[in-house]
């Protein structure tokens, strides 16, 4: 039974709970927000890099094996065509090169001879030009035939081929060695669905003599055309996410699991494809680094992205590390790493960036220094020497670099001045509402990199003495398989409170970026796919970062925040929900934007079924009789949406689900998983008055080169006692404006006035968009672990509240009556839905055209649990956010951007005006 009761779910209409909320937004205070506040964060996990994005189609091109086993090499998923047999050479005097000594030996003499295979789980074939190569050895004067056809025969007994060439020229002689030959495919039928095979073959003339084949490989078009390029529709879908930042290469894949098993070696990833030796990785699966450092870098000059490089730190997961005395050696391989993406022609590293193709320097302003290496016992020698190695060589030549910890737990000056820190959180949804003023509270010596968060757990109850569990990682408690709708608004309420400080947060991305659905270790994870594009899913975490990050503000605003006449008990401020908030204006746009989310406005003191203890208390439990949005209360309810325009009954949904709340879902996933990248990097949380406790750092599990999930260096926190001024009594300073991010590291409180504000609204007659059919909720997973301080919602009764709808009235400093916004809201049926097919969303996302009353107040109504964000017309006249539009976005295709780079931030810079027309 979920920690939250589903009978209480559906009961919960009857109750009326929660805070009417003012926010008045300042033309003052506030501070310039990072362009880099949203981005990517990529690691090959969950095959999504070979089999994934990285566009090559087919598997074991270079018969290497699947896996990092050394007993794995072999020629699977090969197959012999024709009269043909196939033998894995393995000891050839004169292999096509070092890095690849494997190929297979194809011998017969019944005519039409070669080899088949059906690549990464289905080839997709679509009407294009197929590009392809492959290496070839032996004594042959012909042509060969490759070719692109159905696996199974159709109607007629036939299996139809797509696309074929016939045409390929090989004059080859043994004594010359391996030659490479060029192809295309030109298909002229696209097929219908990905079950397709793709074949290479050659008439054997009745000789006896085999010919040796090795690295052959096959492309699609790719993104943006970039030879051995990304997948174009997945890299379509990180673009409609509008990201400004990339991080690679990892992440555990960078790490490595253990010296034997070696780590991300950049100089193996760059140059021909034939030097690419590949390597095992820490992920369970052979990885042929044709993704490698030069396509990386490629992937942001096409997207236009701030690389983030990661450098390896003498850490592995296994915790085995590089020694003091020894670290030199690795420390100058950065150093090369780094001559070779910024040298010049005269450079030796430089030099061979030229020869590979890219004559000019790659922009690179920020390198960090490892990955978690707080995890594993790897946090003494990061402090000691590794670090301070690593940053000291980088400062020395290239001061201008922004150097990143991989850990917040680093004290003081050991960050180096001007550097940042990596913040990675991995939880459960009431863990991330806790920490919605963690930010607050955090000192601004260095700056903040958020680089990975996910909700990976349900709701556990909180210990007796209040305080919240966050995730359990360690064997035995999975993660959920989805992301779930109670999550997604949970990871709102966190990053909004990185928006409202952004004088310290330099972005922010979700991880894992991808999944193969069809092999994976890692979930959730934001984009799910298949070889079928049609498969793509989209996960709710997906759908509210492109809504944040499509409605980008370039200067955050201060705010005076206030509950509605009528609403009883303290006054809500940033931190204390249930309505969370970040206010700004876009000087691109000209947009004034608030953003919100609503976490358990609306609670029950009903108990789960048969377990008493379980409350809803704090869980995020909602009372969405409607899910749509309401202006001035009138509810606009969407096409799938069974509630009545008062939103008085209980959606059948929500009635479907508490009858089945205690049946216990499947976790079964296809794939065995290992939880490779699972830490929590919070080293503290703060409420709003500065009381602090500790939250430990989860074990890191990763996976072995067999794939067995292991666990190292796992800790737990001490129990912490729940503070005596929880939120529930928490009083605020009179008057006193909300500066976003000013907390000074000393636990400063942001204060909120408690003078209410009487307004009116004119509002357009709402109109809503896309909403779908709700998914069967998932299941708990986890025990208890560890603890932080807990922050449980408000428990005000008040009247003003009506099923679970939040009055909320948003007034701008300068804006007028009469002054059009679009407010967009995001609610979803049930707490735990989830995107679990393609093309279809949980999500009921709608739009609304509102108007600001005589006053310039903008008055709507919010469901619990949603996510709304109010933007006053652009000068452009398109909106950003869910409506898919404009913003931020769009103003980077409508004009340049400026020359607006971290370090203006830092000074107070300000982004170009490319949209100011």
């Amino acid at each position: 039974m979920p920690f939250f009761s589903w009978v209480a779910f559906a009961l919960a209409a009857a109750t009326q709970y929660a805070h009417a909320v003012n926010i008045d937004v300042s033309s003052e205070g506030g501070a310039p927000v990072s362009p880099m506040q949203y981005g990517l964060f990529f690691e090959d996990i969950n095959q999504s890099g070979d089999g994934g994005l990285y566009a090559e189609l087919l598997i074991n091109r270079a018969f290497q094996g699947n896996y990092s086993v050394p007993d794995s090499i072999n020629t699977a998923p090969w197959y012999p065509s024709g009269d043909a047999t196939l033998t894995l050479v393995q000891n050839d005097t004169n292999p096509i090169s070092d890095a690849l000594p494997y190929s297979v030996a194809v011998n017969g003499t019944g005519g039409q001879i070669g080899l088949s295979q059906g690549g990464f789980w289905g080839i997709n074939v679509q009407q294009a030009t197929y590009t392809g190569s492959f290496y070839v050895k032996g004594d042959y004067n012909g042509q060969f035939n490759a070719s692109l056809h159905s696996t199974t025969p159709g109607a007629n007994g036939i299996n139809t081929t797509f696309g074929s060439n016939s045409s390929i020229d090989v004059n080859i002689r043994a004594a010359d060695g391996f030659k490479k030959i060029d192809y295309t495919i030109d298909v002229t039928q696209a097929a219908p669905d990905v079950n397709n095979t793709f074949t290479l073959a050659w008439n054997s003339n009745g000789t006896t003599a085999p010919l040796q084949l090795g690295l052959i490989s096959l492309f699609p078009p790719t993104y943006k055309n970039r030879p051995n390029g990304l997948r174009v529709d997945l890299a379509e879908q990180l673009e409609k996410l509008s990201p400004s930042f990339l991080r690679f290469p990892g992440g555990n894949n960078l790490e490595g699991g253990s010296s034997w098993a070696g780590h991300w070696q950049w100089n193996n990833t760059i140059g021909p494809l034939k030097d690419r030796a590949g390597r095992g990785g820490a992920t369970g699966y052979w990885q042929s680094d044709g993704l490698g450092l030069d396509e990386y870098f490629g992937w942001c000059e096409d997207m236009d992205l701030e690389p983030i490089l990661a450098i390896w730190a003498g850490f592995y997961l296994s915790g085995e590390e590089v020694g003091q005395g020894d670290l030199d050696l690795w420390v100058q391989d950065a150093m090369n790493e780094l001559e070779y993406i910024l040298g010049d022609e005269s450079t030796p590293w430089g030099g061979a960036r030229c020869a590979n193709g890219h004559p000019e320097p790659y922009k690179l302003n920020y390198v960090e220094v490892g990955n978690e290496d707080n995890l594993n016992g790897g946090l003494d020698t990061y402090r000691a020497y590794r670090y301070q190695a690593f940053e000291q060589a980088i400062k020395q030549k290239y001061p201008e670099i922004v150097v990143i910890a991989s850990t917040q737990e680093l004290e003081g000056d050991e960050y180096g001045t001007g550097n940042a820190a990596d913040y990675h959180q991995y939880t459960r949804p009431d863990y991330f509402v806790n920490q919605s003023s963690f930010f607050d509270n955090n000192n601004t010596d260095h700056q903040i990199l958020i680089g990975e968060y996910a909700m990976v757990q349900n709701n556990l109850p909180p210990y007796p003495n209040g305080s919240l569990q966050t995730s359990d990682l360690s064997p035995g408690h999975p993660n959920i398989e989805h992301s779930e709708w109670i999550g997604t608004v949970s990871e709102a309420v966190f990053l909004l409170g990185a928006e409202r400080n952004a004088a310290k947060i330099m972005g922010a991305a979700y991880a894992p970026l991808f999944e193969n659905i069809n092999a994976h270790t890692w979930t959730p994870d934001l984009i799910e796919f298949t070889a079928d594009p049609a498969g793509t899913i989209e996960s709710t975490s997906y759908q509210l970062f492109q809504a944040l990050s499509n409605s980008r503000m370039t200067q955050t605003r201060a705010a005076n925040v206030t509950d509605q006449p009528g609403a009883p008990g303290p006054a809500s401020d940033s931190s204390a929900g249930p309505v969370y908030w970040a206010a700004g204006s876009n000087t691109i746009t000209g947009s004034e934007i608030v953003k919100i989310a609503v976490y358990n406005a609306t609670t029950s003191s009903s108990s789960a079924d048969s377990n008493p203890s379980m409350t809803t208390q704090g869980s995020g439990s909602s009372s969405t009789a409607s899910s749509s949005a309401s202006a001035s209360g009138t509810s606009s309810a969407s096409a799938t949406d069974s509630s009545s325009a008062a939103g008085t009954s209980v959606p059948a949904s929500s009635q479907a689900s508490s009858a089945q709340s205690t049946a216990q879902p499947s976790m079964a996933a296809t794939a065995q998983k290992s939880t490779d990248d699972t830490n929590m990097d919070a080293e503290s949380d703060s409420n709003t008055n500065g009381t602090t406790t500790s939250s430990n750092n989860m074990s890191k599990r990763q996976a072995t080169s067999t794939g067995t999930a292991t666990t190292a260096d796992q800790t737990t926190a001490t129990d912490q006692a729940a503070p005596s001024n929880s939120l529930s009594s928490n009083t605020a300073d009179s008057k006193n404006l909300v500066q976003p991010g000013t907390g000074n590291g000393d636990g400063d409180a942001q204060g909120s006035t408690n003078n209410a504000q009487t307004t009116s609204s004119n509002v357009n007659n709402p109109t809503s968009t896309s909403t779908s059919t709700p998914q069967a909720p998932s299941g708990i997973n986890g025990n208890n672990q560890t603890t932080t301080n807990s922050k449980v919602s408000t428990n005000n009764q008040d009247s003003s509240i009506q099923n679970g709808q939040v009055p909320i009235t948003v007034t701008f400093d300068g804006v007028s009556g009469g002054t059009s916004a679009q407010l967009t809201v995001m609610s979803a049926p049930d707490p735990l839905a989830m995107n679990t097919a393609a093309g279809t969303s949980v999500i009921n996302t709608q739009v609304t055209q509102v108007t600001a009353d005589e006053n310039g107040a903008f008055t709507f109504n919010v469901p619990d649990l949603s996510v709304a964000i109010l933007e006053t017309q652009p000068k452009g006249g398109q909106y950003g956010g869910a409506a898919g539009g404009a913003g931020y976005g769009g103003c980077k295709a409508g004009g340049q951007r400026g020359s607006y780079n971290w370090q203006g931030w830092l000074q107070g810079g300000q982004e170009g005006t490319g949209c100011s027309a």
